[in-house]
């Protein structure tokens, strides 16, 4: 219970936090990726970064992560090849806030996950790509792409938010696939989410084996519809008054008056990893630094 109490405690100063510095923040970073995109409008006037870290240079010449009009002029434009075109095209994914603007949490999720998608479209390559497709796709862009270099690559990550060290250690990779680097406090935790949105809780419910533990799960979880002032089941909804993201999004909270026992006993019948709690905290507008 100790541990509970704590998580709890680290989910609301976590929130505070985030709620007290997201609009500056916001706007600092927009206002960066801004600035980048505005340095990067021609690629004849693209300063590529002249001094790279230790191991950058042996990476593959494959950008993760790389501006829609960047992608467009620096690499698309100059392969003449269609078929080679079209492969290397089919292992990026496009992302743009406007494909997510009808969702609240997949806005909060992808501007986690890509901050510079505030101000820009996004190229992302996709995350089960494997070892030889991409030095295939190096073979192409090393072929058509001449003058595109360690450097360039280095400048388009920055424009995208990320510096070199965070390339090296896979932090785009892991942003968005599996969440290898889940926050400790939440791995020290019980793999019960303290808040998760309804959709989420439904399919987790839908998940279980049997219904008798569907139907325990939810006597300890209590739905909040968004900007509602009432649970449905007629309480306050006290959790307008305490946040600000949550009313935003139907939820489900765990009660506070869980005991460890039935923490322990919810964690061996909800099919969730970590990684699925960490990012419904996200998806419900909680931020933790990795």
């Amino acid at each position: 219970m100790k541990r509970y109490l704590i998580f709890v405690l680290s989910l609301v100063l976590a929130f505070s936090v985030f709620a007290s510095c997201t609009d500056k923040a916001v706007g600092d970073e927009s206002e960066s990726y801004a600035e980048g995109a505005e340095e990067s409008e021609s690629v004849d006037t693209f300063e590529p970064v002249d001094e790279l870290i230790e191991g950058f240079e042996e990476l593959r010449l494959v950008p993760i992560v790389i501006e829609k009009e960047r992608f467009e002029k620096a690499i698309l434009d100059n392969i003449d090849n269609q078929r080679d075109k079209d492969f290397l095209s089919s292992f990026y994914s496009l992302y743009d806030l406007e494909q997510f603007e009808d969702s609240i949490a997949d806005t909060a999720y992808i501007t986690y996950c890509i901050p510079a998608v505030k101000s820009n479209k996004i190229y992302v390559i996709k995350p089960d790509i494997v070892s030889r497709e991409l030095e295939d796709l190096e073979e192409i862009i090393t072929e058509y792409c001449e003058d595109y270099t360690h450097g360039h690559m280095a400048a388009d990550y920055l424009a995208c938010g990320y510096t070199q060290e965070d390339i090296l250690n896979g932090v785009e990779i892991i942003r968005l696939t599996d969440f290898a680097h889940v926050p400790d406090f939440i791995l020290d935790g019980y793999k019960v989410p303290i808040v998760i949105e309804r959709k989420r809780f439904e399919e987790m419910c839908s998940d279980v084996l049997y219904s008798d533990s569907a139907y325990r799960i939810r006597e300890f979880y209590t739905f909040y519809e968004k900007g509602g002032d009432y649970t449905e089941d007629g309480h306050y909804n006290k959790l307008k008054e305490e946040f600000r993201l949550i009313p935003q999004l139907d939820v489900c909270v765990l009660s506070q008056n869980v005991s460890e026992a039935e923490l322990e006993e919810l964690q061996r019948i909800i099919p969730l990893d970590y990684s699925d709690i960490y990012i419904s905290y996200i998806r419900c507008g909680y931020f933790w630094e990795q």
